[in-house]
């Protein structure tokens, strides 16, 4: 719990910076545009680049976690394990034609309040029961 509050705490923090930074140098409308007019072209490059990896990273974490999830509800309620790799090779399908249409990404916007409150929700529960 001491953890998670910190890395919220330092998050806030970093935010807060960039926009500073943002703020001061002007006129910037994205981090890669920030790392090139802070470290250079280089500098740009290493943002891309971090940006893209953990891109990646989150949302093959969220798909193998909604496929982990559909496993365990299927088996628990209708009594057939199928193993997360069926479902994720299903949510594939989905994510890349929600990904290539551009118009979706309006429309999913909308569901991130809903997400976001859920998510917080969530951690109110976590934190609520590990006192107990």
């Amino acid at each position: 719990m001491v953890l998670f509050s910190g890395v919220i705490l330092i998050n806030g923090i970093t935010m807060l910076q960039i926009l500073k930074v943002s703020d001061h140098l002007g006129n910037i409308h994205s981090y890669s545009e920030l790392g090139e007019r802070v470290l250079g072209y280089r500098g740009k490059q290493v943002v891309d680049v971090c940006i893209l990896v953990k891109q990646i990273g989150t949302c093959v974490t969220y798909l193998y976690f909604v496929a982990t999830q559909l496993d365990f509800i299927v088996c628990e309620y209708f009594g057939k394990c199928l193993g997360n790799r069926l479902y994720t090779l299903a949510l594939i399908v989905p994510v890349i034609v929600m990904s290539s249409l551009g118009t979706s990404y309006r429309f999913l916007s909308y569901l991130s309040i809903p997400s976001v409150l859920i998510a917080i929700t969530g951690m109110f529960c976590i934190f609520y029961y590990a006192f107990e």
